[in-house]
């Protein structure tokens, strides 16, 4: 999987996550439901509609800034971090690489 592919399947993500959340499903959030179960808010009752609003205007916001970041759509030469092999004489010259900079 590229990382133009990567980017599409979490931009859907945040569409997913978004249209759940307008229709009160808090699964993808689930430290924000088990509180809500805790403090003994009904699963199907939405806990706080500004609440709910200005979570689903995040979304939107981190969908966007991802799209217009990455617009370009040539995500080849784009390096995804920590995927990378590290070779015995990089992780030796790593910290002193570090201190460099």
């Amino acid at each position: 999987m590229d990382a133009a592919e990567k980017l599409q399947a979490l931009l859907g993500k945040l569409g997913l996550w978004k249209r759940r959340l307008e229709v009160g499903n808090y699964a993808n959030f689930s430290m924000l439901e088990e509180v809500l179960l805790h403090d003994g808010v009904e699963r199907n009752k939405p806990f706080s509609a500004s609440l709910q609003n200005e979570m689903c205007k995040h979304l939107d916001t981190l969908q966007n800034s991802f799209t217009g970041y990455f617009s370009s759509g040539d995500l080849n030469g784009f390096v995804i971090p920590f995927l990378l092999m590290l070779t015995p004489l990089m992780i030796q010259t790593l910290p002193k690489m570090i201190l460099l900079t």
